[in-house]
């Protein structure tokens, strides 16, 4: 569970691709932003890209020690 008022991620997916949007709100908004607008950002990625995320992912944690 992620619990942070000020952010919020959210996803779609189908066959072909993922996509991802990251809502900031709030101590994230962009100075001057207009507060009646949404602000986001928008990743659209595919199998591929999920792929090699994941694999980046796995290749930093290998860097550590697992802690019992």
């Amino acid at each position: 569970m992620f619990i942070e008022p000020n952010i919020r991620f959210d996803y779609d997916k189908n066959d072909k691709k993922t996509v991802v949007i990251i809502y900031f709100d709030l101590e994230l908004l962009p100075d001057n932003w207009d507060k009646n607008k949404e602000c986001f950002i928008k990743f659209e990625l595919t199998k591929e890209d999920l792929y090699n995320i994941g694999k980046m992912f796995e290749e930093e944690l290998n860097k550590f020690p697992i802690r019992k």
